[in-house]
């Protein structure tokens, strides 16, 4: 690279940086407006953004969750120990299964006993009712359907009488997750497009404020990114530090809803730690906030700007 290119680049990127200062600075001059109008976006941008964490906090219990579901394998008296324990380390060989455990009858009996209360009647049985039975924890993720296939598949084994789960909550709760997966899709959609109208408002007003001075610049001839460039910077700035305010936001709210969600979650005997917006994704979020605030300004220089010219 030789010096000409050197000192070119060189001016190129101090231009954008007094047009980033002017920019900023013409934000602090309009202080009240703009910042009501970067909390407005922040707002809108903090409202999907809190309810996927909540939802990505609600996959993750349920992966816990499900590790305490299992399915039990009530087998056939005509199963011996041995046949149960084949029967079982075949079951633990399926994808679905990530562990497994064989009761034999007597096991099943001083379980009962334990939980039942009925120690006493039991004593009084000559001979043990109880089969002897499997019980299968299937992996995090399993949804209900794969599930049902799951348990019919075994029920038509013979050497299994019957194959239940309580599969009723998972259903429900699979239902609210894809529930809540789509409500945050359709609304981070509509309050960002939210945003870049907004943003393209905010520069319309700026441009139309700015008149005078832009149809001087054409008159000396002014290429039209040079006259574009401010209004860009000025979206581009809404949009970041409305992705900060957003950041906030969502750390106020669930700091706010944490002890209501532990407290809701122990009234169903679950436990759950509440994850905040990790590093990573509120960098995303602020980029992407940027960016909408740069095409919500593209989009407002491309309509309004080519309408000004010297008479």
């Amino acid at each position: 690279m030789n010096t000409g290119q050197t000192l070119s680049f060189s001016g190129w990127l101090q231009a954008h940086a007094h047009v980033a200062r002017d920019s900023l600075a013409r934000l602090r001059v309009n202080g009240l407006s703009s910042l009501l109008t970067i909390l407005m976006m922040g707002c809108a941008l903090s409202l999907p953004t809190t309810l996927w964490v909540l939802t990505q906090n609600a996959t993750l219990a349920s992966h816990d969750w499900q590790r305490q579901f299992s399915l039990t394998l009530y087998l056939s008296q005509r199963i011996n120990e041995r046949q149960g324990q084949q029967l079982l380390a075949e079951l633990k060989r399926d994808p679905l299964v990530e562990r497994g455990e064989y009761l034999s009858p007597k096991a099943t009996l001083a379980e009962f006993r334990d939980y039942s209360g009925f120690g006493r009647a039991l004593d009084l049985l000559e001979d043990n009712p109880l089969p002897a039975v499997i019980v299968l924890w299937p992996k995090p993720g399993t949804d209900a359907a794969q599930l049902d296939a799951f348990l019919a598949k075994q029920h038509a084994r013979t050497e299994i009488d019957l194959a239940q789960a309580d599969s009723d909550w998972l259903e429900r709760l699979s239902a609210l997750l894809e529930f809540g997966t789509r409500l945050v899709q359709i609304m981070g959609l509509m309050l960002g497009l939210t945003v870049i109208l907004v943003v393209a408002n905010t520069i319309r007003l700026n441009i139309e404020s700015r008149r005078e001075e832009i149809v001087v610049m054409k008159l000396i001839g002014a290429p039209d990114g040079f006259i574009q460039r401010p209004f860009l910077y000025s979206g581009t700035l809404y949009g970041l530090l409305s992705g900060v305010i957003a950041c906030l936001g969502v750390a106020l709210t669930l700091n706010a809803l944490t002890p209501h969600l532990d407290a809701l979650a122990a009234s169903y005997g679950r436990a759950m730690d509440l994850q905040g917006l990790a590093l990573g994704d509120g960098i995303k979020l602020v980029g992407l906030a940027a960016l909408m605030g740069w095409v919500g300004a593209w989009q407002s220089v491309w309509r309004n700007l080519r309408h000004i010219e010297p008479e």
